[in-house]
């Protein structure tokens, strides 16, 4: 015959579970709405980035980056891209 547990310990082991489990995947959805939000805001600020870039590229102007930004392109001779960015599929890296 199986013995039983307490009333009392098995409602805190359902309310240890569920606490688990609500907690659990509010964390994922915070990790997921973090993510897709970086994501998004990078990819905006890069565009920004490229719409000045790229006129004063195309006028022949010196290019206006940051610090942290470089530009490539595959038709110039002054900006060539490096051996190991040409295998990358085209888009904001």
């Amino acid at each position: 015959m199986l013995s039983k547990q307490p009333f009392a310990r098995r409602i805190l082991i359902a309310f240890v579970l569920m606490t688990a489990l609500i907690s659990g995947l509010f964390s994922l959805s915070i990790v997921l709405l973090v993510h897709s939000i970086e994501e998004q805001l990078m990819s905006e600020e890069m565009q920004r980035s490229l719409d000045t870039v790229i006129p004063a590229y195309q006028q022949g102007l010196p290019l206006r980056l940051d610090g942290q930004s470089h530009f490539f392109a595959s038709n110039s001779t002054d900006f060539p891209i490096p051996p190991k960015l040409q295998k990358l599929p085209a888009g904001f890296y």
